[in-house]
């Protein structure tokens, strides 16, 4: 099934800024994503300027808030996964978040080992294993799957929609970076990312459900 990157990149920013939902969770974002940088620079100045005994348990306190922090911010891209394919909202958009972080964790950090692994291989790999395994959070949030099973998807279902994933990925990409020239906006606009996602997934599975339902009836 191929997708339309110009109208994900459109609708990505578009959702930023109309759903309610969204906007509220993509501020939040911001600014976790910004506490986080606020911690890692702490704990290196923590370490690099205190007495070793002191820095030894204020540093790891400083490096427990952020990890805390990097979870949160990975509930909150699911949460909108959910939001914009699911149509949810308060406390049942909430509780369903919750109910699958696990899976998006567990998926999240095996994505990262084998992109990670791919990139360690002259970096071009781990491009290619990143854009094909992409789709996996969503698809651990969204199918109900486990880690395992949502890396086995997002590979099949980015057969053939390679390049306009990468696309997306590359322009919205380029967006930020322009706009990150301003000050403490770049956390907010990299959210469009994460929209991005929530509608590729909502392109490649509706339509894959719409022809199976066509088939049905043949």
């Amino acid at each position: 099934m191929k997708i339309d990157f110009a109208d994900i990149i459109k609708n990505s920013f578009y959702l930023l800024f109309k759903d309610d939902v969204v906007l509220m969770v993509a501020i939040i974002y911001a600014i976790i994503a910004f506490l986080v940088g606020f911690f890692y620079l702490g704990t290196s100045v923590v370490y690099n300027t205190i007495m070793p005994v002191i820095s030894a348990p204020v540093g790891a306190l400083y490096f427990l808030v952020a990890i805390l922090m990097v979870l949160l911010l990975l509930y909150l891209n699911g949460l909108v996964f959910i939001r914009i394919n699911k149509k949810l909202r308060g406390k049942r958009l909430y509780n369903e978040a919750l109910r699958r972080f696990p899976s998006l964790l567990g998926t999240s950090i095996l994505e990262g080992i084998i992109i990670g692994l791919g990139l360690i291989a002259f970096i071009i790999p781990g491009i290619y294993l990143a854009i094909k395994l992409v789709m996996a959070g969503p698809i651990a949030v969204l199918n109900d799957k486990n880690p395992i099973d949502a890396l086995k998807d997002s590979w099949d279902a980015t057969t053939g929609n390679w390049w306009e994933i990468f696309a997306t990925v590359l322009v919205i990409g380029i967006i930020v970076s322009i706009i990150g020239l301003i000050p403490y906006v770049s956390n907010f606009i990299a959210f469009a990312g994460t929209i991005a996602l929530a509608l590729i997934f909502g392109s490649l599975f509706k339509k894959k459900a719409s022809t199976r339902s066509r088939k049905k009836k043949r």
